[in-house]
This record gives C-alpha cells, structure tokens and sequence, in this order.
C-alpha cells in the first residue's frame, strides 16, 4: 500500500432512498388493502346478486315477473341497480339451479380472479397470465383503487380502468338479457 496517497482513498458510496409512492413506513400490508377492498367487494356482491336472483327464480317470482310487460333489460337493469352493476354475479346464477351450485362457481369466478388482479405478482409467473389478467375486471378495479389510494389518482388517470370496467357491465348486461330468455315461458 506503499503507493496509495490518503487523499485518494476510495470513498464509501451514499444511497439516497426516495419514495415515488408511499413513504418509508409503507408495508406490504398497506399495498395490498386496496385489491383486498376490491375482491371482498366483488365477492360478496357476487353472492348477493347471485343468490337473490336464484331464490326469485326458485320462489317463482321472475317467472310471474317475466309474464308481465316488463322487459328483460329492465329486469337486469334493476337488479344492477340494487347490487351495485356486479353482472357476473347475476349472469352466473342463470346457470345455477341452487344456492349450492351458485357456491360452486366460486372456485372458477372468483377465486381465479384474486390471483389474476395483482395480489400474486405477474411478473414472476409466464408471460400470458398478464394477457388473461385483462380478461378479468377485477384487475381494472384492483388497479384502479391501488392508483387512487397509492399514488392519489384522480378520475383522469384511472380513466382507463373505468372504461374497462364499463366494457364489462355492457358485456354481462347483454348476457344477463339474453340469459333471462331461458326463463321466459309464453
């Protein structure tokens, strides 16, 4: 070390942390509240929606609703009225015939979403989990709330994800019509 002057001794880097979103005090916990807020959401709407409409058909009360000059898009739109314009729920209990076969599509509707709306990172599993993620509107909702509580968006920028959100309404809204006519006996 004979030829090293003092003055030229390497120097021990400084990092600078900065938050781009959060503070130092984020944790996991805080990231994931707003997916949670919208899974438990869309669960339990899911059932609500689905459950109420099967028990009317089972009570025989659409079938007297559908003999009246109410139409079937007035039907479905009041019951995304009353449940909040979750319309899987709604769409999924045409194919029940129980409430324990309305239970039986959780696995396959529900579930799969959670996994798929940003609560299991993307990133580290195949890349077409990203593509079928967009298939799925809890991913627009999840990654609208997570923008609003994490980083303070405004209707601007989640706009994107609202008008995914829409696109699925309109689809199950048409379903849902389109669903009821099973159930119309003339």
């Amino acid at each position: 070390m004979s030829g090293i002057n003092s003055s030229s001794a390497i120097s021990t880097p400084k990092i600078h942390t900065t938050y781009q979103y959060g503070n130092a005090d984020t944790n996991f916990f805080n990231k994931i509240t707003p997916l949670l807020t919208g899974f438990f959401i869309f669960f339990f709407i899911f059932l609500i929606s689905g459950i109420g409409l099967l028990r009317e058909r089972n009570s025989g009360a659409l079938e007297r609703l559908l003999a009246t000059p109410v139409r079937r898009s007035e039907i479905v739109g009041g019951y995304m009225l009353e449940y909040g314009a979750v319309a899987i729920g709604i769409f999924i209990s045409t194919f029940a015939n129980s409430e324990f076969q309305m239970m039986q599509f959780i696995p396959i509707v529900v579930v799969l979403q959670i996994f798929f709306c940003g609560l299991v990172p993307l990133n580290n599993l195949p890349h077409w989990t990203v593509y079928f993620s967009k298939i799925l509107p809890l991913t627009y909702a999840s990654d609208a709330l997570s923008d609003v509580v994490l980083k303070g968006a405004d209707l601007i920028d989640i706009l994107p994800d609202l008008l995914g959100l829409i696109i699925f309404i309109v689809l199950f809204t048409a379903l849902n019509v389109w669903g009821l006519k099973r159930y119309h006996k003339t």
